[in-house]
């Protein structure tokens, strides 16, 4: 499993960069840090919602 572990942090390093090339190109560079702050939130949520309907259905993850 470590290899989908790799595969998905090497999507999350293209995704970002893309993210701050296309920001660098129609904004400016001091909107990097906005732009990825906001990836972090909208990460953040995506947990929140995973983890309550993993709850709703009565699924249990050990610790």
């Amino acid at each position: 499993m470590l290899w989908l572990n790799a595969s998905f942090q090497y999507a999350g390093f293209s995704l970002g960069a893309l993210a701050g090339g296309f920001t660098v190109a129609h904004a400016s560079p001091g909107v990097v840090g906005w732009v990825g702050g906001s990836f972090e939130v909208l990460a953040l949520l995506l947990v929140f919602v995973i983890e309550r309907r993993r709850q709703a259905r009565g699924l249990v993850v050990a610790a």
